[in-house]
């Protein structure tokens, strides 16, 4: 059995590697990409990350999916904790760069006039970053109240794996420890959700999304880790998303005036989409390779899909069984953040969070 903080590079890397696999193949139906991953694959039957699609990533570099992710990490890894104010400035920081490609609630959340510096990490006191956070909550409450999109999952995969090394740090094994420690990771994922989610569906998703990494990280089998989340619920819709993954990636339930959706339609952002998808495949794929690239052949927000995907079935696979070819691609890919929340470069942010585990193992 791989070691959690296997597992947890697992999780970082298969995040990236999902994100920057997917970005080739977005908003295309389900149909044409099946067809443009077999045309990609090379000769030993791996589809390399080409890169490309509608934004024109390169070979092995991440999307807006993977530059809020870092940033997230990068804060974490600094503050040596999770600070809702230091991550919103991070967040409203990397919005101002002019990413590529940006979420609508993402970026109605982020769209703050205080323009914060690149040196913000030393330049902005406390007070300071608490007024942007205030800031970009108000904006959640005020202008994405109701959205069910996809863009707070795919931050919460590099919280739980950095933040989890704190769990594997105290040999506490007692189930009060494990119950308190469950409480702080959802709070902080909660306040995560916060900054671009307000909607309870959307809170609970990433709380769920959280649980079934965490206990992945703790060596439970996928069947264990679904079991205890779809217990965790306490909103129906979440919990017959999770035991429908059980069954079947799609079609996914969007409600009961809507017809299903098949993932690459026009409901293709929707949380439920990624969530049982994902789900669906850590459940069933014989490795990481299989089950990732059977997600981005569901078409639709492939990009995000596969960073959501691709963070579970890394926590379920581990590190060393990712193919080496695309751990080394998103190792060397150009990192246009270079420079920016504190972030120097990919092998930077990996080291930082190996020290974190490896304090112990």
């Amino acid at each position: 059995m791989s070691s959690p903080v296997d597992r947890s590079l697992g999780i970082i890397y298969g995040q990236f590697i999902g994100d920057a696999l997917g970005s080739r193949y977005e908003f295309k139906s389900g149909k044409i990409v099946t067809k443009k991953l077999e045309a990609d694959r090379d000769e030993s039957g791996l589809v390399p990350l080409l890169g490309g699609g509608p934004f024109g990533y390169g070979p092995g570099v991440v999307t807006d999916d993977g530059e809020m992710a870092m940033s997230l990490l990068a804060s974490i890894l600094h503050e040596n904790a999770y600070d809702a104010s230091s991550v919103a400035c991070a967040y409203v920081r990397w919005a101002q760069t002019n990413p590529p490609d940006i979420g609508n609630t993402c970026s109605a959340a982020l769209s703050v006039r205080t323009k914060i510096p690149r040196d913000w990490p030393s330049a902005f006191s406390p007070e300071d970053r608490k007024k942007v956070r205030e800031t970009v909550e108000a904006n959640v409450k005020s202008r994405g109240s109701t959205s069910l999109s996809n863009g707070s999952l795919m931050r919460q995969s590099v919280l739980t794996a950095a933040y989890s090394s704190q769990y594997f740090k105290t040999k506490r094994p007692d189930q009060g420890f494990e119950d308190e420690f469950i409480a702080n990771l959802i709070s902080a994922v909660e306040s995560d959700t916060r900054l671009t989610h307000c909607n309870l569906v959307a809170m609970e998703a990433s709380s769920v999304y959280a649980l079934l990494l965490f206990h992945l990280l703790k060596g439970k089998t996928p069947e264990e880790a679904v079991d205890s989340a779809v217990s965790a619920c306490s909103i129906p819709l979440i919990r017959s998303l999770l035991v429908t993954a059980r069954d079947r990636a799609v079609p996914v339930c969007i409600s009961d005036k809507e017809r299903d959706s098949t993932g690459d339609d026009t409901f293709m952002g929707y949380l439920g989409v990624a969530l049982q998808v994902s789900v669906h495949y850590l459940l069933h794929s014989s490795s990481f390779s299989d089950g990732l690239l059977r997600v981005i052949a569901i078409g639709g927000d492939t990009d995000t899909n596969g960073a959501i995907a691709g963070a579970l079935l890394g926590a379920r696979f581990g590190f060393e069984e990712i193919p080496s070819e695309w751990k080394k691609s998103v190792e060397t890919a150009p990192l246009r953040l270079k420079g920016e929340n504190g972030i120097e470069s990919f092998e930077q942010l990996i080291g930082v969070v190996k020290k974190r585990f490896e304090e112990k193992y």
